[in-house]
């Protein structure tokens, strides 16, 4: 669990947490993601299960979140503060090398949700034929729609032509500029420092 204290309560957070974008997933695709917390608390998400057996009487649950994008050769790490929100982390982005985000990581959303705010201040050409779809939310079937953004960098971690999409503005939230979803973590293997409030990701 996520320590600190917030207006932002955990109910808000369940809310926009449960999107997933009903479209086809990206062609890049590897084996499952799974996520487990240690007999320390630390979350973990990885390719592979963890390796190391727990102390005896004690078991180590191990979920499957979903298929990462295939790894590359290149092994690089990041570690990224976050900000305790109700029971989310909130991280700073840069998109596109000049506009400044905070947004809620998400493991549960497919790809990368953004707020119609943020999206005027991308002031970013949509194209006629662009995917529209529906997207789950604590609340019921929403309409959606795709766009990709062509650079996020959060902490340095970066990838370019990200799947994205955004809604109608009724379903943003005042706390931050959107969702950092599985279009960008998927590319990385996650740990979750709660204690010193870090993220870290691995290529």
């Amino acid at each position: 669990m996520v320590s600190g204290r917030s207006a932002f309560t955990p109910f808000v957070v369940l809310l926009w947490a449960s999107f997933f974008f009903l479209c086809q997933p990206a062609a890049s695709m590897g084996g499952d993601l799974y996520r487990w917390v240690d007999e320390d608390g630390v979350s973990h998400y990885s390719d592979a299960p963890p390796v190391t057996p727990p102390q005896k009487g004690k078991t180590i649950q191990v979920k499957t979140l979903r298929q990462p994008s295939s790894a590359t050769n290149t092994s690089q790490e990041f570690i990224i503060p976050f900000e305790s929100i109700g029971q989310g982390m909130l991280v700073d982005v840069m998109i596109n090398n000049y506009i400044p985000a905070k947004m809620l990581v998400d493991t549960g959303a497919s790809a990368i949700k953004i707020n119609a705010a943020l999206l005027k201040r991308l002031n970013q050409d949509l194209p006629d034929d662009r995917r529209k779809g529906k997207v789950i939310t604590a609340a019921g079937m929403a309409n959606a729609e795709e766009l990709f953004i062509e650079k996020i960098d959060v902490g340095g971690a970066v990838k370019e032509n990200v799947r994205a999409f955004f809604m109608h503005e009724a379903y943003d939230n005042a706390y931050f500029d959107g969702l950092l979803g599985m279009s960008f973590l998927s590319d990385f293997k996650m740990t979750v420092d709660y204690k010193n409030n870090q993220i870290h990701l691995k290529r």
